[in-house]
């Protein structure tokens, strides 16, 4: 089907074995900070549009707060 070369010299293949270790850094880089850094983990959590403390369908306000979790009130001040 296609035609590769495979007649790679021993440095041309360490070449592109280090490449492909780099691109792969570069890539997985932003993924492994927003896992394990604790700042840019709480930024991309706010950047989340979802309220994880709403209130489910079943759930009352005294199982919410005794789960620890915070429900927003809907409160409006005219």
């Amino acid at each position: 089907m296609t035609n590769f070369e495979a007649d790679l010299t021993f440095l041309e293949s360490g070449y592109y074995a280090v490449l492909f270790i780099a691109f792969l850094n570069i890539c997985a880089n932003p993924f492994i900070y927003a896992a394990k850094f604790e700042p840019v983990k709480r930024k991309l959590l706010m950047l989340v549009p979802c309220n994880r403390g709403a209130l489910q369908p079943g759930n009352s306000v005294g199982t919410a707060a005794a789960s620890g979790t915070v429900a927003m009130s809907a409160t409006r001040v005219a």
